[in-house]
């Protein structure tokens, strides 16, 4: 995984294939200058819980210990292998990116082993990944869902949906350029709540509008006017009760029909996302 605060850099194919990219928000200001005015206050309760925080980062290191000790004679299957599949269908580097999303699911599953049963299959201890470790999985991935299915930069889907949630409040309350027909990459860069540069504006609405999610409708002087077209990122089928004839032959054939019986009594989690707190962890006030 890469975290990248590069701006107007253009990652090189072999970059973009062995790597998950994560960008920073760029609309946290708030929470920004909310959490520096506490944490400005040493020795004060936000300041303790960071502290907290950084001592019981210390014991990560034993935890991944503990689990290379545990998954010594364990194997981890995923059944919902084929959700996997779907999710990256339309990605330009699948056959790499199969490996590399179902591997973040099946660590998922590891972290979460002591929460699922131990199958024995030829004499061999497995665990097999359910429901809620991919609702987990989905719920880390949201941000980038549509990066990932519609090959777009995570920061061209941000544009997108500023656009999307926005533009129709931009077109009641602007007065000076009438943007009935869309809006030009300056208009948006004056109106856009990311803080992205000039540049990058431009950069984001040009692949938008080469993928086929912005169209231009007009010109205003020598600029496109851009608006939204119908095209919407592909959709990803979440019933994971719903198991396809072709996948139900295959677990049949390979493992044997008990792990479809396990598949149908799996459980979704109400609103379980990996962002959660746990209920013994304290909340920094500033969220």
């Amino acid at each position: 995984m890469t975290y990248t605060t590069i701006p107007n850099h253009n990652f090189d194919e072999q970059e973009m294939s062995r790597s998950i990219f994560i960008t920073p928000r760029m609309d946290n200001k708030e929470i920004f200058n909310l959490r520096n005015t506490a944490l400005e206050f040493k020795h004060g309760k936000s300041y303790k819980i960071l502290k907290q925080y950084e001592s019981d980062a210390d014991l990560v290191p034993y935890m991944l210990l503990h689990l290379n000790e545990v998954f010594k004679d364990i194997v981890i299957i995923n059944p919902y292998v084929y959700f996997v599949i779907n999710f990256l269908k339309n990605s330009n580097f699948y056959k790499r990116d199969f490996d590399k999303f179902n591997g973040i699911l099946k660590t998922i599953t590891a972290l979460n082993y002591y929460n699922h049963e131990i199958h024995d299959i030829d004499g061999e201890r497995v665990i097999l990944t359910n429901i809620a470790d991919v609702q987990q999985f989905m719920s880390l991935l949201k941000p980038y869902r549509e990066s990932i299915s519609a090959n777009l930069a995570p920061k061209a889907v941000e544009v997108l949906n500023d656009i999307r949630n926005n533009i129709d409040d931009w077109m009641e309350q602007d007065d000076s350029e009438a943007l009935s027909l869309g809006i030009t990459t300056n208009q948006y860069f004056s109106l856009q709540n990311l803080g992205l540069s000039k540049d990058s504006v431009k950069k984001y609405i040009y692949e938008l509008a080469n993928k086929g999610f912005l169209q231009v409708t007009d010109q205003s002087g020598k600029s496109n006017v851009y608006d939204l077209t119908k095209s919407e990122v592909s959709y990803i089928n979440d019933d994971l009760k719903h198991i396809d004839d072709t996948v139900h032959q295959i677990i049949c054939r390979e493992v044997g029909e008990w792990v479809i019986d396990i598949m149908l009594e799996d459980k979704f989690v109400e609103d379980l996302s990996i962002m959660n707190f746990d209920d013994e962890v304290k909340k920094p006030p500033w969220l």
